[in-house]
């Protein structure tokens, strides 16, 4: 899987994460922790250089 590829698909999961919290809008504390699981997974998609190719750790 490509860098792309990998950008992509954490993009997925946080447009998942947003549906997830729109129905937990009325639980505070699980509203919060899927806010908190969402901002995490896009800062990681944010990261992920655009070229491809294996980003040095």
């Amino acid at each position: 899987m490509g860098n792309k590829e990998d950008i992509r698909y954490l993009l997925q999961t946080v447009d998942k994460l947003t549906e997830m919290r729109r129905r937990y809008r009325d639980d505070k504390r699980l509203y919060g922790e899927i806010s908190v699981a969402r901002q995490c997974v896009y800062d990681c998609a944010m990261e992920i250089p655009l070229k491809d190719g294996k980003a040095d750790d």
